[in-house]
């Protein structure tokens, strides 16, 4: 076994990606419909965390963490990002007072 500092950095091309897309697709979007609960919002935040992914060139240099965890990481955050807008925006429409000093 070979230590880890010594793997090659493996380059991303669009064949691979296909490769990594096919693999990972359910999984990623998965988490996604698990967090959204509505299927075409969920669409749009999977079509965006992978158009993301294919652009980041680190997603696939660090070895210590697999392209599928970060687009995991990725998808999570973006769902709950999307979730907290969502409400923002219905409480906003619905008449209510919000308040957005929260900058978590």
């Amino acid at each position: 076994m070979q230590p880890e500092n010594s793997k090659e950095k493996i380059a991303v091309t669009e064949s691979s990606f296909s490769e990594i897309y096919d693999l990972y697709a359910p999984a990623v979007y998965g988490k996604i419909l698990g967090i959204v609960h509505q299927a075409p919002i969920a669409d749009r935040i999977f079509k965006k965390v992978f158009i993301k992914g294919l652009k980041d060139k680190n997603l696939f240099a660090n070895i210590s963490r697999p392209p599928l965890i970060s687009l995991l990481n990725q998808s999570r955050e973006k769902s709950y990002q999307t979730i907290k807008a969502l409400n923002i925006f219905n409480e906003c429409c619905a008449g209510l007072s919000v308040s957005i000093t929260d900058k978590k």
